[in-house]
């Protein structure tokens, strides 16, 4: 962990802006939905959680964050502030539909993906971190995501319905950290 201080620090200067892009948040979701969105425990919430761990391992393994949403401390994890207005924006443009329960009292919020993403908005690194993060998570179920993220340092750290800081990311220990710090 001592190391992991050393890595933040000595790399302060070299860790970048995060900037919101909407248009990328939009191709990623596309993305885990038409990998994953079919899988039974994949609702809207596992969803959540899995654009939160793709964002912050791209900034601690890259320096850049995927999507660079802003997500706060919820009472069960990370929550992607935009998530709810772009999903809204996606159904009404027919490019994801929501799946309807009908022998459900409680539904789960569930979406599928109508087309096919634009890869060409993201790098192959960034494709192949999704691809790390979905294989990870996506077959827990929302309860033990909800728990993993939970336990996660920028989640830890953060104070209830405020930002999750990206630059915690560098304080994880493990089974968080996905960064190479075989250079210490």
């Amino acid at each position: 962990m001592i190391q992991l201080f050393k890595f933040a620090k000595k790399h302060k200067a070299d860790i970048r802006t995060v900037e919101e892009s909407l248009d990328k948040c939009e191709q990623v979701l596309l993305y885990v939905l038409g990998e994953v969105g079919a899988k039974p425990n994949v609702d809207k919430w596992v969803v959540q959680q899995l654009l939160y761990f793709a964002d912050f391992d791209c900034y601690e393994k890259f320096g850049e964050s995927l999507m660079g949403l802003t997500y706060i401390k919820s009472h069960r994890g990370p929550l992607a502030t935009k998530l709810d207005i772009l999903i809204t924006d996606m159904v009404a443009q027919e490019k994801i539909t929501k799946v309807e329960f009908e022998d459900c009292e409680i539904a789960p919020q569930k979406y599928l993906a109508l087309q096919t993403p634009d890869l060409s908005i993201l790098s192959a690194q960034e494709i192949k971190q999704v691809d790390y993060v979905l294989a990870w998570h996506s077959n827990k179920t929302a309860k033990e995501i909800e728990r993993h993220s939970m336990g996660d340092i920028p989640c830890r750290v953060a104070q209830d319905w405020k930002p999750l800081e990206y630059e915690h990311v560098f304080y994880r220990g493990v089974p968080y950290s996905v960064g190479d710090y075989d250079e210490l």
